[in-house]
């Protein structure tokens, strides 16, 4: 009798084990992985938009601003399976104030000439980030990103702003500000590419381990792409950030990335001139070419 139960009771153990590891390994199946994938000699051309602007009552917008940037990533190096070496060139980058009386659009390929001394109009830095590449390295493993090459980088901008006719102090104020604060901005347009790279989409469809604050869900999904999404955009919440993701799972790359953000009026101005009803921010980021452009 006791032989008997002994063996009944392996024979439970050993089932509830098999339904264990099946269980374990149905949720493992479920889970899909997201890897970026970028190999040497890959460009990628995106452009990236950032809109401000108001709602009137009637239903059309007062635009205030438009910051428009067209930029080219390349893969200039594959270090190892953690380490991969991007370049980024900016081939378009403009700022429009459609709303103001004064200059209403700066095109930072053609600024102009610069007065010595740093003037609140002209902007001494985004200029200079249009005339050189910036090499980046990201670190897969880590998934943090810093700029290579930096010392020359920057020996170049100060070359540039002794031809600029800034004087030495203000060369000196510039090539600081660039170094702590400035250089960290221009990271921001590579750094997407991390973002999800090593997260995954669990059981129920949560994408969770990405290196975004939100609590993205699938939306959509098809043979080479996934759409992520907090929410429809048909009802937004004032003072909160709705965003929107296109990814291509073969890549790991975004292509697509939409965000908006709607406040109410502030400004008596606004309300009183221009009767105003909401003001909003929006961003738009997608592809705009990828190609291979050496073998």
């Amino acid at each position: 009798m006791i032989k008997l139960i002994s063996t009944t009771m392996k024979q439970v153990t050993f089932i509830l084990l098999i339904l264990f590891l099946k269980t374990t390994f149905s949720l493992q199946a479920q889970e899909q992985t997201i890897q970026l994938k970028m190999q040497k000699g890959y460009e990628y051309t995106f452009e990236r938009t950032e809109k401000i602007y108001s709602q009137l009552q009637d239903g059309s917008d007062r635009v205030h601003q438009i910051k428009n940037k067209k930029f080219k990533i390349t893969v200039d190096e594959v270090v190892s399976d953690e380490e991969i070496i991007l370049g980024l060139t900016l081939l378009k980058n403009k700022k429009e104030n459609p709303s103001s009386q004064k200059t209403n659009i700066t095109d930072y390929f053609f600024p102009g000439f610069y007065n010595k001394g740093i003037s609140s109009v002209n902007d001494p830095y985004e200029p200079l980030f249009c005339m050189f590449k910036i090499q980046f390295s990201l670190n897969l493993s880590s998934r943090k990103i810093k700029i290579a090459g930096r010392v020359s980088l920057l020996e170049n901008y100060y070359s540039r702003l002794i031809e600029q006719g800034y004087d030495d102090k203000d060369r000196k104020d510039i090539i600081n500000y660039i170094n702590e604060e400035k250089l960290n901005k221009q990271a921001e347009l590579v750094a997407f590419l991390l973002w999800f790279h090593n997260s995954k989409i669990n059981s129920e469809n949560f994408l969770v381990n990405s290196l975004v604050n939100d609590k993205l869900i699938v939306r959509e999904s098809g043979d080479n792409f996934i759409k992520f999404g907090e929410q429809d955009f048909s009802n937004l919440t004032p003072g909160k950030w709705y965003k929107k993701y296109w990814l291509d799972t073969e890549t790991g790359i975004i292509t697509d990335y939409s965000a908006i953000k709607i406040d109410s009026v502030k400004s008596f101005s606004d309300i009183r001139l221009y009767n105003a009803k909401l003001n909003i921010q929006e961003t738009e980021s997608s592809v705009n070419t990828a190609r291979k452009f050496c073998l």
